[in-house]
């Protein structure tokens, strides 16, 4: 069983960076405690990461009935080619043994595998039986959102896919048509089907995994506009592809291994034009 009672300071080091814990309880039940971070620099603490983090906590209640709350802010955060610029977290978690709670943070100048966002902002809130999350992205090429809800169950996770919004100037503005059912269980993966639309474009799929390797899944879709390529992948193309494409299939893969399936991609205005 953890203390339910906190007292005195920690103080623990590494390079220029600190973190602090203050305990002031008076009450042997409960635990009043306060957290700072002071992280002059995140390599200190793990190694080829670069930026700095800041933060202060509460830890209030008896255990574990225990309120964190707090707030933190990084800035030049990275790792490898990924990084962000500043990044602001509001968070408050009751029962962290059966985690409850909100979180909220945003991001900007964000650098994901090349793509560069102008801000992403994440809203999480629940527990583990019922809990939803939220994520918007903004680029200059692009807009998305995502938003998924749902819950753990004994062998995984089951949910629904309730957002999922894609937007590219003078492009495409699609949105999920309704809301597709989300399984994980005991290694196996299905996604009901899932259509984007900004009509007359319309995406569709849907699969099923089998913990055995087991796979079905399948696509189609309509009067897509390759212009979508040039925003989601600028620089993969060395000119700018125009025109619309379609097409549907499905792939199965049996418990033995063997592929079997049909595929299908056409297109009757498709033309890559190059630079001058």
């Amino acid at each position: 069983m953890a203390p339910s009672r906190l007292a005195g300071d920690l103080r623990v080091a590494s390079g220029k960076s600190r973190i602090t814990v203050k305990g002031s309880s008076a009450d042997r039940n409960q635990v009043d405690a306060t957290v700072d971070l002071a992280v002059a620099s995140l390599n200190d603490w793990v190694p080829d990461t670069r930026g700095s983090l800041t933060g202060h906590f509460t830890v209030r209640g008896a255990w574990p009935k225990l309120t964190i709350a707090g707030v933190a802010d990084g800035k030049s955060l990275g790792m490898g080619g990924n990084g962000l610029s500043k990044v602001h977290v509001d968070a408050t978690v009751a029962s962290p043994l059966d985690p409850d709670g909100k979180v909220h943070a945003v991001a900007t100048q964000v650098t994901v595998a090349g793509q560069i966002f102008t801000q992403i902002t994440l809203e999480a809130s629940g527990n583990q039986a019922k809990h939803r999350i939220a994520v918007t992205a903004d680029s200059e090429l692009f807009d998305g959102s995502v938003e998924v809800a749902g819950g753990l169950t004994k062998k995984g996770w089951s949910g629904e896919l309730a957002k999922l919004d894609f937007s590219a100037v003078d492009i495409a503005k699609l949105s999920l048509r309704e809301p597709s059912k989300i399984v994980y269980d005991a290694g196996n993966f299905s996604l009901s089907q899932t259509c984007l639309e900004d009509k007359p474009t319309v995406l569709c799929s849907a699969m099923k995994f089998e913990a055995s390797g087991a796979l079905d899944a399948g696509y189609s879709f309509e009067r897509v506009p390759l212009k979508l390529a040039n925003s989601l992948a600028p620089d993969a193309l060395a000119g700018e592809l125009q025109g619309e494409v379609q097409g549907h299939g499905r792939v199965r893969r049996g418990h033995d291994g063997q592929w079997i399936g049909d595929l299908a991609v056409t297109s009757e205005s498709a033309r890559l034009l190059m630079p001058p």
